[in-house]
Formats: C-alpha cells, structure tokens, sequence
C-alpha cells in the first residue's frame, strides 16, 4: 500500500545509463518496495515495474566474559550479518541487579577516552593538553571539533560532569585544559565528537578564584587603582590587564583589600607577568604580593602590582588559583624585557608562608 513518489527524471539522456542516487526511501526493515520505471522515445512510452523487499538484520549477542562483572575490562562478543557496513554495540549494567546504567554519559558524544591521574587529590587543579591528532597528554585521533568545543571531563565514580576551563588552543591542532578533581578520582573520562556542542569552559567552578581579564575593562568589584600623579593608566585586553606609568615615584593597581578568599592546605596559583623594562629592580618586574596582616588572617588578601619610577608598562594574564598567607616579593629578580614569565605560588604547610616557584 501507499503512493507513488517521484524519486527523479531526466528529459536529455539519449541511449545509456541514467544513474541517480535515491536518499528518499523510509529507512525500514522487512518492507516490501515497488519501484516503477517510464522511458520514452518520443513515438512512445514503455513501463516496467519491479518489486523488492529490505530484511530484517541478523544479529547475535555471542558472549559476555564474565557475567558477573565486578571490575573491568568487561568483554563483550557479538556477530551480524556481513552486508553490515557500521555496528554499534549498546550495553546497560547492574550493580545490584535492580537499577541499571548504560554507563555512557551522553548519546551526543560519540567517543570518550579514559585518562588516569596519578597522587588524585579531591578539589586539585591539574592541568590537561588535548591534541586533535597528535601531541599532548592525550589525542582525540581527529574526532574532535577544530576549536575543541566538544571537550568534557566525567567523573568515573559519579558519572557527573567535572568543571574545567579551557585556557587557549589552536585550531585543529591542540588546546590546554584545567580540571578541578571534584570527586578525587583516580581514572576520569574524557568525551569528545558532537558537532553542535558549545565550550562550557568556566574558569571560576574550576578555581577557587579565579581571574580571567574578559571585556575591555578591569573588574572595579576587585582591583583598586593608585597613583600619586593620578595619571596611572589600566587596560583590558584580550585576556590581558595592563598598567602603564608616568614618571610618578609611586603607583600601582592591587587586589581590594577585604575580599575574602580561603586557602585550604597547600594550593598552587598560577600566572603570567610581563615588563617592558629590565633597567632596575623596580622596573624589571611588578612587585607582587599576596599580604594578609598576620599569618592567620585570610580577610586581608592582597596583590600589589606596582611600578617605580617612569614610563613602565606591565601586564598580567589568566590568574587562576587559591588565596594564600604571607608575603612574596619577586621583584628584585633578573627579569627580560618584554617576555612573558609564568609563575606558580604556593603556600608551604610548613610555615603557612606564600613562596614562589
């Protein structure tokens, strides 16, 4: 039954071929199909019908070794018919033969790779390079979109998403990610291949602060200008917070004392800082500090990134991390011009003071 559906025609073929490709037929098994066929020679119209029928797939679960599956690896065995080009294998499990789990963490994402993390570390930031093809800590053999927007981490003993915060990439090559370890697991998944995924990168679920320098201007809520002249000038830019001087003896932007930020154990922080000059100690790097009043106090935090003398341009990028107790003054380290300095603080459990690395 059903009605007959043009699939295509062609008015200026002569004696040949006539080959044309069909996408309109119901993708359905055990159909019967007519196909119906009108040539002409002008003088007259010639018709044949022909008849075929689509079958059901032949498919078999062989095995699955073993059945009572307490760890993994799980093999699973199965066959079909040989006329089948792609076979995808569905599996759900039990852990107490009531509820059951497919145990994949969305249909959207077609593949996933386990990564393993050594020394696991509930809430730790650890860094992951992806590569596309090649490189990085691990690869996505050309699966994954160019911009990697269809990245995720997935917590192996929760099956939740995990926050993480992409820092840069470069199409179709490579990008960097941080993961923050909410669930301390030792193995994670890392799902990739959906090609209408959006990036849910988010730096402040991932740290616990977070300062990324978005938009054009700097974030009034949480850093405080200062300069004797008044002339102190602070940019926004492309993940990039900038403070060129004028020839005043003194001035700099700082973290606004009072917003409050909490060190549990030894954290890491981890920027990027650059000076245009490298003349005296003062102008070869910001003086940087984390200050609290005492050693137990974590309601002071502050950073002063500070010039000293004349015409000085610094700038720092994608601030990331924890607050810290204690004083680091970096300033009077041999610095190049114009180079960009990655730097990692911490605080020592030992003596509850920020020191660099």
């Amino acid at each position: 039954s059903g009605s007959w559906i043009t699939f295509n025609s062609d008015t200026n073929k002569g004696n040949g071929t006539y080959v044309f490709t069909n996408t309109s037929w119901v993708d359905a098994y055990l159909t019967k199909y007519c196909w119906s066929v009108n040539v002409t020679d002008g003088n007259g119209w010639t018709n044949e019908t022909y008849y075929f029928s689509t079958r059901a797939l032949s498919t078999l679960i062989n095995a699955i070794s073993p059945y009572n599956q307490t760890s993994s690896p799980l093999a699973i065995t199965a066959t079909g018919d040989s006329s089948l080009d792609n076979v995808a294998l569905w599996y759900r499990y039990s852990t107490d033969n009531l509820t059951w789990s497919n145990g994949w963490w969305d249909a959207d994402w077609h593949y996933r790779k386990k990564l393993s993390i050594s020394n696991a570390s509930s809430g730790y930031q650890m860094k992951i390079i992806v590569g596309n093809i090649s490189g990085g800590n691990v690869t996505c053999d050309g699966h994954t979109q160019k911009d990697f927007d269809d990245i995720r981490f997935i917590s192996n003993s929760t099956g939740n998403e995990i926050p993480y915060w992409r820092e840069n990439y470069t199409d179709d090559a490579q990008a960097t990610f941080w993961i923050k370890n909410s669930y301390n697991d030792s193995k994670i998944w890392m799902y990739y291949n959906n090609s209408g995924a959006s990036t849910t990168s988010n730096g402040n679920t991932t740290f616990i602060w977070f300062e990324g320098f978005y938009g054009a201007d700097y974030n009034a809520s949480r850093w405080e200008i200062y300069d004797e002249t008044g002339s102190t000038h602070v940019t926004v830019a492309d993940g990039v917070m900038s403070h060129i001087s004028d020839s005043s003896t003194h001035s700099y932007f700082q973290f606004i004392t009072g917003y409050n930020i909490s060190c549990p154990g030894s954290k890491i922080l981890c920027t990027k800082v650059r000076s245009t000059y490298d003349t005296n100690p003062w102008a070869t790097m910001p003086y940087i500090t984390w200050y609290t009043e005492n050693a137990t106090d974590t309601d002071a935090v502050r950073i002063l990134y500070r010039t000293e003398g004349g015409n000085r341009h610094c700038s720092m990028s994608n601030l990331g991390g924890s607050a810290f107790e204690g004083v680091a003054d970096i300033s009077s380290n041999t610095w190049t011009a114009d180079t960009w300095f990655h730097f990692n603080f911490y605080v020592d459990p030992d003596d509850e003071y920020l020191k660099t690395q």
